[in-house]
């Protein structure tokens, strides 16, 4: 707070509640709600790379994944 909300505050802490009240309303206003991690976004971690790096580890499983599943079942092996 500066000079004026004490100012303000010695002389009317209601109206000083309210200055203050005002302020954190604009201040969660401008807040992005897409940014936090609550709610909706709690289990949602982003993070900042191309979509081959995040994809690379994940076609190596399924490749695997494939290449065991026709190991095991017959009528892979008739085609």
């Amino acid at each position: 707070m500066n000079w004026l909300d004490n100012l303000i505050g010695f002389v009317s802490p209601k109206t000083a509640y309210k200055r203050q009240a005002y302020r954190n309303a604009i201040e969660a206003s401008r807040a992005y709600d897409a940014a936090n991690y609550k709610n909706a976004n709690a289990n949602w971690h982003a993070s900042i790379e191309s979509a081959e790096m995040g994809l690379s580890s994940s076609r190596e499983i399924i490749r695997a994944r494939g290449e065991r599943f026709g190991e095991q079942f017959d009528i892979m092996n008739s085609i």
